[in-house]
């Protein structure tokens, strides 16, 4: 299974990262943040070679319609 944490690389969602890796090990996770000013990926750094774990840069925008759009790796 893969799992999305939006905000992964924040304090909260940073722990929550490690803790899903830690204890899920069939659980892949895709941190997806845009590393504002509350993002920082040195609070992975544990995690960040595990071939579990991946990272996408970027930001959740609503199209013209007014949905959602993301894009996650394979």
């Amino acid at each position: 299974m893969r799992i999305l944490v939006t905000g992964g690389a924040g304090f909260i969602g940073s722990s929550f990262v490690r803790y899903v890796l830690q204890t899920q090990k069939s659980v892949e996770v895709v941190n997806f943040d845009l590393l504002t000013y509350a993002g920082n990926l040195r609070n992975l750094d544990d995690v960040a070679s595990s071939p579990r774990y991946s990272f996408v840069r970027g930001e959740a925008l609503p199209n013209k319609c007014g949905k959602e759009r993301t894009a996650l790796p394979g």
